[in-house]
C-alpha cells in the first residue's frame, strides 16, 4: 500500500542565497559604508570598489518545524525543528572567513521511534582571494571537497532522508580554486580525517583476523564549462578517491534561466576496491528543478533514483 506524506511546515527565515561581495567606487564620500549585512548580504554595486573594501559581516539565519504523518505506518511519523546560521566575516577584498552550523532534532511520534539529534558544522574554513577578482583562490578548514553539484532545495525533514555518501569526503582539507573569470573553473583538494589514525581488527571468511585502519585521505578534481545554452548552463565533471580504495565518478548539466529558475541534472557512480566483489559499485542519479521565488512560495520538484 503506498504511504500518503503531509508536511505541515512553519518556517521563519531570511533568504540564504550565497553572494560574493564587490562594487565600484561610490561618488559620494558622504554616504558611510555599511559593515553588517542581513539575509541576502549584498551589497550595492555602486557603493564601494572592490580593493577598498574593509572589514564587513555576513550574518544569515533560517528556523523552522514540520510534521511528517504516513497513515499505515504510525511508527514513521514524526516531527522536525531545524536551525541553519551562517557567519561571513570578509578581514580585506582577499582574506574571510565563513562558517555554517546546523541543528536538526527529530521527535518522533511513533513508540517505538528513538529521539535523533544533530548539531554540527557544514563548514568553517578561511579563503584566499575573492571569486570577484582573483583567479586563483584557497580554501582550507572543516569543508567538504568540492565534488559534484551536491544541491539540495528540498525541506529539512525530508533532508534527513537522503543518502549523502555520494559527497562526503574526509572533513579537514583544502582545495585550490582556478576561474578563468570567463567560463571555465577547476577545482583541486585534498582532505583527511586527522582525528581517526587508530588500527581495528576484523576476520575474514577463513576466520582469519586482518587489521585494518579507519583513517582516511582523499583527493578531489572537479571541471565546470559555462555554455551558452537554455539562456546559461554548465556542464561538469567529477573525480574523486581515497586511501580506503574507494574510486568516484561524476557528470552534471546545470542550467539558470533569465527568469531565475534552475534545473540540473547529475550521476555519481562510487567504484569500490576490486578486492570486494561483493559490491562492485552503486549509483545515484538525481534530478533537481527549483523556480525563483514568486511572492512568497516557489516549486521544488527533487527526484533520486
Amino acid at each position: 500500500m503506498g504511504k500518503i506524506f503531509v508536511a505541515l511546515m512553519l518556517v521563519l527565515w531570511t533568504n540564504c542565497s550565497s553572494s560574493v561581495a564587490y562594487s565600484r567606487q561610490h561618488t559620494d564620500v558622504s554616504s558611510p559604508r555599511q559593515i553588517f549585512y542581513l539575509g541576502q548580504c549584498k551589497v550595492d554595486e555602486e557603493s564601494q570598489n572592490i580593493y577598498a573594501f574593509n572589514f564587513s559581516a555576513c550574518i544569515k539565519a533560517k528556523i523552522g518545524s514540520s510534521l511528517s504523518y504516513f497513515f499505515d505506518n504510525f511508527n514513521e511519523n514524526y516531527s522536525t525543528y531545524y536551525g541553519r546560521g551562517y557567519l561571513g566575516l570578509h578581514l580585506s577584498h582577499w582574506l574571510s572567513f565563513h562558517s555554517e552550523l546546523k541543528a536538526v532534532v527529530v521527535n518522533p511520534l511513533g513508540l517505538s521511534a528513538l529521539r535523533a539529534q544533530d548539531f554540527a558544522p557544514e563548514y568553517t574554513l578561511i579563503r584566499i582571494g575573492n571569486p570577484a577578482v582573483d583567479q586563483f583562490r584557497v580554501s582550507a578548514g572543516r569543508l567538504r571537497l568540492p565534488f559534484g553539484v551536491y544541491g539540495s532545495e528540498i525541506i529539512e525533514t525530508l533532508r534527513q532522508q537522503e543518502n549523502r555518501v555520494y559527497w562526503q569526503s574526509p572533513p579537514f582539507g583544502v582545495y585550490l580554486t582556478f576561474d578563468d573569470a570567463i567560463a571555465t573553473q577547476i577545482d583541486v583538494g585534498i582532505s583527511s580525517d586527522i582525528r581517526n589514525k587508530s588500527e581495528h581488527q576484523t576476520r575474514d571468511q577463513n576466520n582469519v583476523v586482518q587489521k585494518y585502519s579507519r583513517y582516511n585521505e582523499a583527493f578531489t578534481v572537479r571541471i565546470a564549462r559555462d555554455i551558452s545554452i537554455f539562456d546559461s548552463s554548465r556542464i561538469m565533471t567529477s573525480f574523486y578517491c581515497d586511501l580506503l580504495g574507494e574510486r568516484r565518478v561524476g557528470g552534471a548539466f546545470i542550467t539558470n534561466t533569465i527568469t531565475g529558475d534552475s534545473t540540473y541534472f547529475e550521476w555519481v557512480r562510487i567504484l569500490f576496491d576490486r578486492t570486494n566483489q561483493s559490491n562492485l559499485f552503486k549509483q545515484i542519479i538525481r534530478f533537481s528543478y527549483v523556480t525563483s521565488w514568486r511572492g512568497s512560495s516557489r516549486w521544488i520538484l527533487q527526484v533520486d533514483d
